[in-house]
Parts: structure tokens; sequence; C-alpha cells
């Protein structure tokens, strides 16, 4: 079985990632937030397009959860 190589780059990411619990917490609340904004950004998009008021208020639920 051939083994497959690595990008140096995503060897250092991982190495850290397993070895320093600070940086795994930063990077998985970063990760968290930028979806958390993508998923309120999409829903205020519908709420603006369609006029509706469940993806306009779900959009602003997830707006005052991230702000928290």
């Amino acid at each position: 079985m051939k083994k497959q190589m690595n990008p140096p780059q995503f060897k250092q990411f991982r190495e850290k990632w397993n070895k320093d619990y600070r940086f795994k917490t930063f990077v998985g609340a970063w990760v968290s937030l930028c979806i958390t904004v993508i998923f309120a950004a999409y829903h205020g998009y519908m709420g603006m397009d369609v006029s509706s008021i469940w993806h306009g208020s779900i959009c602003v639920y997830y707006l005052l959860l991230v702000s928290v």
C-alpha cells in the first residue's frame, strides 16, 4: 500500500492541533463563528429576497447569538 504524502503546512497544522489545546479551542471557535455568520447572512438574504419574516427573524436571532 502506497503511503500518501501530506503537504508540510498541513502536517504542521495537524501536529499543532493534536498538541496545543488553546490552538484547537481558538480554531474551533473561529470556524464555528464563521459558519454561524454565513448561516445568518444566508437567512438574511432569503428574508429580503422572498420577504419572509421567518428567515429574517432567524437571521436576527443568529446575529444576536454571535454578538453574545
